[in-house]
């Protein structure tokens, strides 16, 4: 505030302005309304001006002595308001200099004026035009309203609500055509056409197709299936997982991926919050099997309409246990037609897929859809066949494959990868935040690929928010989709304009139905859109702001929910399932880093912990991605004033781990003492005895890749990603390296001079094994053959 000096009656006569800055603090909550905060400016004021004589220098030198010169002393922002008047004018812009980073002059006359000066470093041209636009709206909205609350006053400007509720290009398509009838399209028109590999097998288009139609059959006239009933699928990777996903279809129900791989706990609990009518797991599919000839390889009439289920997919839940996120067929049919459209329009090639996750991972619908609606080539990964060669052989040339779903959890793996030449183009991106680093390792795989950031929650059918991505260019994770509203919105459910951050919410055709079962949960998130009548919209918990190109930068979360590996994760439902365990009477769990991110488990106890115990307690209900890497004992929680949990806190978890319940034994051998101080760098750890397990310190997929790669640096031998999973103990590892050290290299018998040699790598190395009954030929087999002729 700038207040005038001359009430010292011997400064009258002087000739100029006299003025000293008055700095004033008012607060403002969000249960104030303005014409009380009026008063309390008024208050403010008054109190104030008893101060006004006082150098501001002065002021500074109590409050703030070790300023720096370089900057404002105790404010950046400088209002200076003379008298009222008597209307608004349109405000200009004052490209002057001024001290301040922002200096608002209102001048009393026959229209009142506003003069800006800002600190073009800081604010661009079109930002000050906004805030201005915005200022005189907020005050509109306050003569209007003086009653209202402050914090719902008003202060877009019509101009800008009309854009920022016009986001998603409206695209028609037909909406009462569902996927399986885009999929019989293809088997109609590509019949003899690939559609599945699976080691040896393949099914072309009508071949799959009439399998999928007998189980739909099946399953229509056994357990008399309709549109909307839950069938469950309990299988591992193989070309019947696509029968049964596509046969369920085709019965007219909806699909429930079930991860085998999962605690028995979690999929007891699954098929009982879901209550399929029936399951199909390797016993089910032994009878349909059985009964082949029985069924109809007909395409059945269609009862599924784009109101009824497509796929119920589970994800983690903040009470403890996993929701089921109901979709629609018309939800997926919008997503899958918009993404065919957007990635591979216009391409002279069909998109050849790998279906190498989980199903209970809705990055497959990506993969397994958009192939088989456009006529492409899915390639399925055996189930327990490691990650990374699975990644390794997608971006080969045997592979055949030229499209790719994967996280950025997947990309930190190609790091560690020797990748050659490649077949990929398209590369879609998703499920965690991605970053530039992430686009510079694909870009060093090949220049040449397409990379696509998708952002899309469960409950918005797999993505609703698409960036391509460049190297050296700012991350975004872009535009709304076909058909998608997208709103930024504050906390009173207010739009936010360009710049401002605030919730994500999403509307449109990609909503799901809700949570199954579940009409609280359902009612909370899935809540009335505010602005289109008889509309719903979803509040993801997930934070961001518009640019002014209309992309949307993503901030981060409002809440306690987490991406690991590309799946969500609730905290709430690790620490429920920590809590259950004897003798701890609280627990919290963080996640760190930001390219490798790591759950962090702090428990409360009388008693000794120790992670062996805990983590198989945990992985009775947990998947993997969801067990924490560190465990951290501690006397009590630590609370902030409000008696919430003060996450800040919390002790970093190195050197702070519990006990993993195995005897320290120092190393003896070499090999032994390599890979304690292998372990201590990669684990963060300062104590690793021989005894202890690779996983129970705190490893995972990601970091086994890394001591892969350590290992054959520093031992010069070949071992693969199952080898460190099935010797996890560093005991035993080091004893696998000796004997693998240790083998006698044999050469491999010479081959008659031929004119050309029409074998592949991978046939070569298959042949190479069948001369060879010693297990050492896996640790000495060429990486590399280059075939040169005679």
């Amino acid at each position: 505030y700038l207040s005038a000096s001359r009430s010292d009656g011997t400064l009258q006569d002087i000739a100029g302005p006299l003025a000293n800055l008055l700095a004033l603090r008012i607060g403002i909550d969000d249960e104030v309304r303005f014409i009380d905060l009026l008063s309390r400016v008024d208050k403010a004021l008054e109190d104030g001006e008893r101060y006004g004589v006082v150098p501001f220098e002065k002021v500074v030198l109590a409050v703030n002595p070790g300023k720096d010169m370089s900057r404002t002393a105790l404010f950046d922002v400088l209002y200076q308001y003379e008298q009222a008047g008597q209307d608004w004018k349109e405000i200009e812009l004052n490209h002057g200099l001024g001290k301040y980073d922002f200096n608002l002059l209102v001048v009393e006359g026959e229209t009142i004026e506003i003069f800006l000066s800002y600190n073009s470093l800081y604010f661009q041209e079109s930002r000050i035009s906004r805030l201005l636009g915005h200022y005189l709206e907020l005050i509109s909205s306050a003569l209007r309203e003086p009653e209202q609350l402050v914090s719902l006053l008003g202060y877009v400007t019509g101009e800008e609500k009309a854009a920022l509720l016009a986001t998603g290009e409206e695209v028609g398509y037909p909406k009462d055509k569902t996927i399986t009838e885009l999929f019989e399209f293809q088997a109609a028109a590509h019949g003899d056409r690939t559609a599945v590999v699976f080691e040896e097998k393949q099914l072309s288009y009508q071949e799959l197709n009439g399998l999928a139609n007998q189980l739909g059959h099946y399953l229509r006239i056994n357990y008399q299936v309709q549109a909307d009933d839950l069938v469950g699928i309990c299988l591992e990777r193989s070309e019947w997982m696509l029968v049964a996903i596509l046969g369920i279809l085709k019965s007219g129900g909806a699909y429930v991926p079930v991860d085998p791989a999962y605690p028995q706990e979690r999929i007891a609990y699954m098929l009982s919050d879901s209550a399929c009518k029936v399951v199909i797991d390797e016993a089910e599919l032994a009878r349909f099997r059985s009964s082949l000839a029985d069924y109809s390889m007909e395409n059945p009439a269609p009862v599924s309409g784009a109101e009824d289920l497509a796929y119920v997919i589970y994800t983690s839940g903040s009470t403890g246990l996993p929701k089921g996120c109901a979709v629609t067929h018309g939800s997926l049919f919008n997503y899958i037609n918009w993404a065919n459209a957007y990635y591979f329009k216009g391409k002279q090639d069909q998109p050849d897929f790998g279906l190498y996750t989980s199903l209970s991972f809705d990055l497959t619908v990506t993969s397994i859809f958009c192939c088989l609606t456009l006529g492409g080539k899915l390639l399925i990964y055996e189930q327990n066949r490691d990650i990374s060669s699975i990644l390794s052989h997608s971006f080969s040339l045997d592979s055949g494959l030229n499209s790719i779903k994967l996280t950025p959890s997947h990309i930190n793996m190609l790091e560690y990868l020797d990748i050659g030449e490649t077949n990929i183009s398209c590369v879609i991106v998703g499920g965690e935040e991605v970053s530039i680093h992430h686009v510079e390792i694909l870009k060093k795989i090949s220049p040449s690929l397409i990379i696509y950031n998708e952002y899309g929650p469960t409950e918005a059918t797999v993505g609703c928010i698409v960036q391509e991505l460049e190297l050296n260019s700012a991350v975004l994770i872009g535009k709304p989709i076909a058909n998608t509203r997208i709103y930024i919105l504050g906390e009173g459910s207010e739009l936010n304009p360009v710049g401002i951050t605030g919730e994500i919410c999403i509307a449109g055709a990609g909503l799901a139905r809700g949570y199954l079962h579940n009409a609280a949960l359902t009612a909370e998130k899935f809540v009335v859109n505010p602005f289109e009548t008889g509309k719903r919209m979803y509040r993801t918990g997930d934070l961001g702001r518009w640019l002014e190109n209309g992309n949307i930068v993503y901030l981060g979360r409002k809440d306690n929910q987490v991406k690991i590996r590309g799946y969500r994760v609730e905290l709430g439902e690790i620490e429920e399932s920590l809590r259950s365990y004897p003798g701890i009477e609280g627990s919290v769990v963080t996640v760190r880093g930001t390219a490798d991110r790591e759950l962090v488990a702090y428990v409360v106890s009388k008693e000794e912990l120790n992670i062996s115990a805990i983590r198989t307690h945990l992985s009775q209900t947990l998947p993997d991605y969801m067990l924490p890497a560190y465990f951290v004992q501690l006397s009590q929680i630590p609370l902030n004033t409000n008696g919430k949990v003060n996450r800040h806190a919390l002790p970093a978890p190195e050197g702070l781990d519990l006990d993993t319940g195995a005897a320290y034994v120092a190393a003896v051998t070499v090999t032994e003492v390599a890979l304690v101080e292998i372990w201590q760098k990669l684990l963060g750890r300062k104590k690793v005895g021989i005894k202890d397990s690779f996983f129970d310190l705190g490893g995972h997929s990601l970091k086994a890749m890394r001591l892969l790669s350590e290992l054959r640096r520093e031992f010069e031998i070949r071992i693969v990603l199952k080898d460190i999973f099935e010797h996890p103990v560093l005991e035993d590892l080091g004893q696998l390296i000796d004997q693998s050290q240790g083998a006698v290299f044999t050469a491999i018998p010479q081959v008659e001079p031929q004119a050309d040699y029409p074998l592949s790598s991978s046939q070569y190395r298959l042949w190479i094994l069948s001369q060879f009954t010693e297990s050492s030929i896996a640790y000495n087999m060429p990486g590399v053959f280059v075939f040169e002729g005679v």
